[in-house]
């Protein structure tokens, strides 16, 4: 017995010894860039549309802002690897790029990597002081919210990721509090249209999360996780995603030529630039098997949603 407590309490510090360390490189791929469009679009949106809405525009209030943007999504990326590795989640036979589970492909002190989590919010919520200073508290709150819906996304027994609100969460959240928190902290000013224009963001947003939870339906009912691709049949499921997807363009025409009063030459450029990216999607079974495929094409599909809808902005 006594043999068994002292090899038990020399193999602890052996695995501490083997952890990799947290380097520059891996502490990138945990925040993840390729994942980024999905919060520098809402972000170039709002910068959008606050430099054809005033006269004076803060450039250095703008870059802190993109920063805290960047920060926020790296600090969601970095949580989402932790706590789906803690779960076990993922495997290397779930078809996930290393970059997607740095966690499963090097042994990385999850200690670490939580504080790097943190260290993230932490310097997000330093640089929006700056921000509170040029406007007021208002983009301070927007931020906390995102933080609280940030922990409750990723973290507790039963997180959103697990339900089938992880669409709508990360939707509103990224493609509806993004851009507003950038435009009142720019402008100072908010409203109802600018409001209303937020539903492709949002759409886009939500497309991401749902491309990745059809992907991975099979693995997450197997890890009793309810999303929403796992509440239906994956032909249901496929049938909502091909109805998001004509949805997010008609939603996107629709506020360009109605709220935006975009010039036509980017609709109907926007039109013929999409239509190749979203049959594509339209036509991918977005199996597991697909996943190395089906991501990339979605995040295709939102960068070129967003940079003609902020163009659509600034060409009116």
């Amino acid at each position: 017995m006594q043999e068994t407590c002292k090899a038990s309490t020399q193999s602890e510090p052996a695995m501490q010894n083997a952890w990799t360390p947290l380097s520059f490189k891996l502490a990138l791929q945990l925040a993840a860039p390729h994942t980024w469009p999905a919060a520098i679009i809402p972000f170039l949106y709002g910068f959008c549309v606050s430099f054809r809405s005033v006269d004076e525009l803060s450039y250095p209030a703008a870059c802190i802002m993109l920063i805290i943007v960047i920060l926020f999504q790296s600090a969601a990326n970095t949580l989402n690897d932790y706590f789906d590795y803690k779960k076990g989640a993922d495997s290397k036979t779930d078809f996930v790029e290393e970059s997607d589970a740095v966690l499963v492909y090097h042994h990385i002190n999850p200690r670490s990597v939580k504080r790097l989590a943190i260290a993230y919010v932490v310097m997000s919520f330093i640089l929006g002081l700056y921000i509170v200073y040029e406007s007021d508290i208002i983009p301070l709150v927007i931020g906390i919210i995102g933080a609280l819906v940030l922990v409750f996304y990723s973290a507790g027994k039963t997180p959103l990721s697990y339900l089938p609100l992880g669409e709508l969460s990360s939707g509103v959240v990224m493609g509806g509090l993004i851009p507003s928190a950038v435009t009142y902290g720019l402008t100072q000013s908010y409203s109802s249209a600018f409001a209303l224009s937020l539903i492709p963001l949002i759409l886009l947003v939500a497309l991401i999360m749902f491309t990745n939870n059809l992907s991975d339906r099979e693995k997450d009912l197997s890890s009793h996780r309810r999303t929403l691709a796992g509440i239906m049949s994956r032909e249901q499921a496929k049938t909502l995603y091909v109805v998001g997807v004509i949805l997010t363009i008609v939603a996107e025409i629709f506020c360009l030529e109605s709220i935006l009063s975009a010039d036509v030459v980017v609709v109907v450029a926007f039109v013929l630039c999409v239509a190749p990216f979203a049959s594509a999607l339209i036509h991918n079974p977005i199996t597991p098997e697909m996943r190395l495929k089906s991501m990339p094409q979605i995040l295709t599909f939102v960068v070129i949603c967003g940079v003609f809808y902020c163009l659509g902005c600034m060409m009116y």
